[in-house]
């Protein structure tokens, strides 16, 4: 093998190749699981399908993986869809698998790539289907301001009209979790506004939706950093009554502190601390 190598193709072979076993067994029990599959048991063609909010090293490693395992399997050559609001997860998911051997054997895996802008959302609400307004929503990752507020809000009305109750919660619920946290917090603003009445049905269940999925967390984080706000008043009204010059920037620091054990920390050293200096520099 290595002089044929060398004589057809000029290039000298890694030394210390020797002939193996040439069973290849594939044991380790790697499990691959992609975020939908899709097959047809008549023709046999199936497709793979991720939703992919960022980039993930660890998935780009296993697909190949598991486009061989399916081809294998179904013994016909399927698809990797990958679909995304992110133009840079876009841009990654096209390049992302290309291996290249020693010799110059090169194995490619280029998926199609779905990437939801503004401007497709605008052709899949205008089908009317829920199924596709999840996806018009997901794109208003791309948009900024009330452009993509509008989106969300026309996508969840149209996601109002499914029938089916389960299906229409989900639909929901899963447009809070593609959407990223400004984009969340933006609406939540919008309805939350002091004075402002949710006339729309939809949006108000989509608010009830994020309340019983989230609301105990933020009730506790609001908690937290009311208590957290409390030990930092107390502790500049001690200093302050120590008779130590507190500049605006230690305030500022104490007052944007959220850190409950660091907050009691500067309590209890400033109890018998000679300066601020002692209080703060340890």
């Amino acid at each position: 093998m290595s002089s044929l190598a060398s004589t057809l193709m000029g290039r000298q072979l890694l030394t210390g190749w020797a002939c193996a076993d040439s069973t290849i067994r594939v044991v380790d029990p790697i499990e691959v699981r992609p975020d939908l599959v899709f097959v047809d048991n008549a023709t046999g063609s199936w497709a793979l399908v991720e939703l992919q909010l960022d980039k993930d090293e660890v998935k780009r490693r296993r697909w190949p993986l598991a486009m061989a395992a399916m081809a294998n399997e179904r013994r016909i050559d399927g698809d990797l869809v990958i679909i995304t609001s992110s133009a840079a997860v876009a841009s990654w998911a096209r390049q992302l698998c290309h291996a290249r051997g020693p010799l110059g054997t090169e194995s490619i895996l280029r998926p199609v790539i779905l990437c939801l802008t503004v401007r497709t959302a605008m052709r899949l609400l205008s089908t009317g289907a829920p199924e596709l307004a999840f996806f018009a929503a997901w794109s208003a990752n791309s948009a900024h301001g009330p452009r993509a507020i509008k989106v969300v809000e026309q996508a969840v009305v149209i996601i109002d009209r499914e029938p089916d109750d389960l299906l229409r919660k989900r639909l929901l619920g899963s447009i809070l979790d593609v959407l990223n946290e400004q984009l969340v917090a933006k609406l939540r603003e919008v309805l939350m506004k002091p004075g402002k009445r949710i006339e729309n049905p939809a949006l108000q269940r989509l608010n009830e939706e994020y309340e019983a999925r989230f609301g105990p967390a933020l009730e506790a984080r609001g908690e937290a950093r009311g208590e957290a706000r409390g030990v930092a008043f107390g502790l500049l009204r001690l200093l302050d009554a120590r008779g130590f010059q507190v500049d605006e920037a230690t305030r500022s620091r104490v007052n944007s502190c959220l850190d409950l054990s660091t907050l009691r920390g500067w309590f209890d050293r400033a109890l018998s601390a000679s300066s601020v200096r002692e209080v703060f520099e340890r």
